[in-house]
């Protein structure tokens, strides 16, 4: 089976290794009557000194920041899969360590452009 390796842009800079590190799941849906959506599910802990949230106290995936997910297949040329709008975040925190995720949707935005009717 073909390798399948993806690499993941934060407003068009690659995503830093420490991040794709605490990605626990990335999921892209692809619709044909909907706009297209990335899902990302990222672990979230506690940075040293109890002071502060790794990722979450970044700001990293804030509203409207552009996502893009290039994949590529075995020794075949990279492709883009997807680029998409960050929409909603929220963190399902837990009590026990490397519990904590934290939820990040983003949406294509063709879609809802398309259906948008001209006023005049």
């Amino acid at each position: 089976m073909a390798q399948v390796a993806y690499t993941l842009y934060i407003d068009d800079k690659p995503a830093a290794p420490e991040l794709i590190d605490v990605i626990q799941r990335l999921e892209v849906e692809d619709h044909a009557d909907m706009a297209d959506m990335v899902r990302l599910s990222v672990a979230i802990s506690i940075k040293d000194g109890c002071g502060s949230w790794n990722v979450v106290d970044q700001s990293i995936f804030q509203r409207l920041s552009k996502l893009r997910v290039n994949v590529n297949v075995g020794s075949g040329k990279t492709e883009p899969l997807i680029e998409a709008y960050v929409i909603e975040t929220n963190a399902d925190f837990a009590n026990q360590p490397g519990q904590s995720i934290l939820n990040v949707v983003a949406m294509e935005p063709t879609v809802p452009l398309l259906k948008r009717k001209e006023t005049e």
